[in-house]
């Protein structure tokens, strides 16, 4: 049977937080008004041959551009929020970033997941001890985290997602019974008594 199932994850903290999005973009816009600024001084009244103005317009281009970075990485970061798919055998999870721009971040074979299961279950420990494996978090909020341990291409990865009942019911009969650790099936096994009761 094909699975098709899609679970939005909404990050809480951008609409508790909208006087600091508008902030932050208030100084991106300021940031890109200063740089247009220092690029328009600097190329027609500054002589080159004056290297401690030219020096000290330079410093001051680099400052603003590197505020402008950082303005840029914290609206990126704060005001993230993720889709998952099961389309198949294929599992995609993708970023969306100030509920306007969309970026692919996994996409993989169900079969490439190695394990699944709640972070704070028994057997996340032994995969989150491990140096070599990638951390490449994509949840918004802190509560019913799950851990997918992806094993492709010799390259592991140790992804984190927001479950709710139905997303681990989708997930359970799309990937082989070997791959739940224990505390997903006990989830699920509670989610399925749950349901007939």
């Amino acid at each position: 049977m094909e699975i098709y199932y899609e679970k939005n994850v909404a990050n809480e903290s951008i609409d508790k937080h909208k006087k600091r999005n508008i902030v932050l973009n208030v100084l991106k816009i300021i940031g890109y008004v200063m740089i247009f600024l220092i690029v328009l001084v600097f190329i027609n009244f500054v002589e080159v041959d004056n290297i401690i103005v030219t020096v000290f317009m330079l410093s001051l281009l680099a400052f603003v551009i590197a505020g402008e970075f950082v303005v840029y990485r914290l609206l990126r970061n704060l005001n993230v929020e993720y889709d998952y798919f099961i389309l198949g055998d294929t599992f995609r999870i993708v970023s969306v970033y100030n509920r306007k721009k969309r970026k692919k971040l996994i996409e993989t074979p169900t079969s490439a997941i190695a394990s699944i299961g709640f972070v704070d279950g028994e057997t996340f420990d032994r995969y989150d001890s491990d140096k070599d494996v990638k951390r490449v978090p994509a949840f918004c909020n802190d509560y019913d985290v799950m851990y997918i341990l992806l094993n492709r291409d010799g390259e592991k990865k140790l992804i984190f997602v927001e479950s709710d009942p139905e997303f681990v019911m989708n997930l359970k009969r799309a990937l082989h019974p070997t791959v739940l650790d224990d505390s997903f099936k006990a989830y699920a096994l509670k989610l399925q008594k749950k349901n007939k009761d």
